[in-house]
């Protein structure tokens, strides 16, 4: 429309507003792909990073804030938490029970080669992501579908990285 313009900032000075929130991703790659520090640590930098910049430097972000901040962020670890925990309960309840065996030899039978089979698991995967979180998906999947795949002579890193991206997509 004619007023979208209204009340925005050129592409120059917004950059150089937003630097100092822009560098964060730099830090977090850089640090991972230089050896500085992991994935995991890099979480936390970026914690750290996003706090320091977002109370002392931009301002946005006032101290009473952080306590409904913090309540957020609980909730939401809690929630994936659950997920995972019960994805893992359930995985072992089904690899005791030998769900997996069972579906790997039907598998086996119904598609006789490897592509069939992967051809499948892409497009179940695929629709599968659309619904479950991945961390569950793959704690409940991989002791199902890794040994159906090892038995059609896929490499298990290879199927992993399929299954990861399928369910990330």
């Amino acid at each position: 429309g004619k007023d979208d313009h209204v009340g925005k900032m050129n592409v120059l000075p917004a950059t150089r507003q937003a630097a100092l929130a822009l560098l964060m991703p730099v830090i977090i790659l850089g640090g991972i792909y230089g050896g500085i520090f992991t994935p995991t640590e890099a979480s936390a930098v970026a914690v750290l990073y996003a706090f320091v910049v977002g109370v002392f430097i931009y301002r946005e972000i006032k101290l009473p804030d952080l306590v409904a901040i913090f309540r957020k962020s609980v909730l939401s670890s809690a929630v994936v938490m659950f997920i995972i925990a019960n994805a893992g309960l359930f995985s072992f309840m089904i690899t005791r029970a030998g769900v997996p065996d069972m579906i790997g030899a039907w598998l086996a039978d119904v598609l006789k080669s490897p592509a069939y089979f992967l051809l499948g698991v892409n497009a179940a995967l695929f629709i599968i992501g659309m619904f479950i979180e991945t961390s569950a998906s793959i704690i409940v999947l991989a002791p199902i579908l890794v040994p159906v795949a090892i038995r059609f002579g896929i490499d298990p890193v290879h199927f992993g990285m399929i299954m990861v991206v399928n369910l990330a997509l």
